[in-house]
């Protein structure tokens, strides 16, 4: 989910006086936030009648004021029903320009009809997959929806695909999308306690806070960030996995079986979320409505040394690898173990060359590309599923690998691993990478100025 531009407020917290907008409503925070931002206003100075259908016009204008009402591009309007004083001209314009809507016919806009909510989340997902088409599932709308509830903007709408959308739920769609990130802030309590704040952003825009227990100093490294999946925030806490809801920020679920901070994670093919652990569960998973789906505790080597779990690669959609070294210079090469989920039985401990616990994925772009004479960079990536794995290597021994995911092209890549030939390690780098046609944008968390590469040939 991404951010789009938005306009200045033109209302003074409207929102906070309707009185067709229960406190307690689903849509509440969605509308105050469309009132604030210029995306919509009320019916009345007192009423947002959250019930109302949208128009085709409604629905592409409220979109392309989220955007932040850009011009179009000067694109001539062939739609005889669309007059070029029409308030939503622009808007129309904008949408039909960047291939969110097309007309009814060749001649029609039909401004008028009535918006479906399979049309509104077909529009949505259009917006933010640009280039890519929809039209090869059966029912048409299959893959923007299942975009859309993956991503948590269903949950709790009546979303009935055939049926016109109100306005309640327009507006939570476009709000609920604007989640482009989510912080987590150790904070201090007293002289002996501290917690964490977990907070969702749209920009600069708060969309919710939620403040975890509070623990001893000494436990402060127990919040252990985990990630968005199955429209859910996770991260562990004191030895449990805890479910936040993406949309409010309540706690959906609490499993208390896993025991230990994180060393590694990944999601199975099953949506099944694994961990592992230096201590307590060596290999866990976890399901999306909180259930363990199975645990194993500690690994040892054929000399029955302690080895500790430090990463899960995925094999294949029944296996999974974890990455193991010992704490003595005998045990301490890295070798991975072969867990099969479906009984948790595991194989091992085997060299990391080993063909039965190499993850099997295939590249996904690979070749060399260059930004300044004679800084040639040569750059490899590796795809599983939407989790995309990094090595860029450059003249003059500098290396980066990170890991991230693809997100309406962009990667998002956290623990990033910078090295030189001849300085010490920096770990914890975060940053973006986008794909622009034979262009690489780089950009670092810390830095203000993104580094371009271009590709000049492919490798193979």
């Amino acid at each position: 989910m991404t951010l789009t531009p938005r306009v200045a407020a033109n209302a003074e917290t409207a929102s906070m006086f309707f009185t067709d907008v229960p406190r307690d409503s689903y849509y509440f925070d969605a509308v105050r936030w469309a009132v604030e931002n210029g995306v919509t206003n009320g019916t009345t100075a007192t009423t947002f009648s959250p019930g109302n259908t949208c128009t085709r016009a409604q629905v592409v204008t409220f979109f392309w004021r989220n955007a932040g009402q850009p011009e179009p591009s000067g694109w001539t309007n062939p739609f005889s029903d669309v007059q070029e004083d029409s308030y939503y001209y622009k808007a129309m314009l904008w949408a039909v320009e960047n291939g969110v809507t097309n007309g009814t016919s060749a001649t029609t806009f039909s401004p008028n009809q009535p918006c479906s909510y399979a049309h509104v989340v077909t529009f949505l997902w259009r917006l933010e997959n640009p280039g890519e088409s929809d039209q090869e599932e059966n029912p048409w709308y299959a893959l923007p929806a299942t975009w859309a509830d993956s991503n948590g903007l269903l949950a709790g709408t009546n979303f009935v695909p055939d049926q016109p959308c109100p306005r309640s739920d327009i507006v939570t769609y476009l709000y609920r999308n604007g989640l482009d990130s989510i912080r987590v802030v150790m904070s201090i309590e007293g002289d002996d306690l501290a917690y964490a704040v977990i907070s969702a952003y749209s920009g600069e825009h708060t969309l919710w806070t939620h403040v975890t227990e509070a623990y001893e100093l000494t436990e402060v490294t127990t919040i252990d960030p985990i990630g968005v999946f199955g429209g859910q925030y996770l991260y562990v806490e004191n030895g449990r996995v805890v479910a936040l809801d993406l949309r409010t920020g309540e706690v959906r679920w609490k499993n208390d079986d896993f025991i230990g901070g994180v060393s590694g994670y990944c999601v199975g093919k099953n949506g099944v979320l694994y961990l592992c652990s230096f201590e307590g569960n060596g290999f866990f998973g976890v399901d999306m409505t909180g259930k363990t789906a199975g645990s194993l505790g500690f690994f040892f080597d054929e000399n029955d040394r302690f080895l500790r779990p430090f990463g899960i690669q995925r094999v294949d959609e029944s296996h999974m690898s974890v990455l193991v070294s010992g704490s003595d210079l005998e045990a301490y090469r890295k070798r991975a173990f072969l867990v099969d989920l479906r009984d948790f039985s595991y194989e091992g401990p085997f060299d990391l060359n080993d063909s039965r616990v190499a993850p099997r994925v295939e590249p996904f772009l690979t070749g060399a590309w260059i930004r300044d004479e004679p800084r040639v960079s040569r750059i490899d990536v590796k795809q599983v599923d939407d989790l995309y794995l990094f090595d860029v290597s450059w003249k003059g021994g500098h290396s980066w690998s990170f890991s991230g995911k693809w997100e309406n092209g962009v990667i998002h890549y956290t623990n990033g691993v910078y090295s030189h030939r001849d300085s010490e390690f920096e770990w914890g780098q975060t940053g973006t990478v986008r794909l622009a046609v034979n262009t690489l944008i780089w950009t670092q968390e810390d830095s203000a100025d993104p580094i371009e590469y271009v590709r000049f040939y492919e490798a193979y």
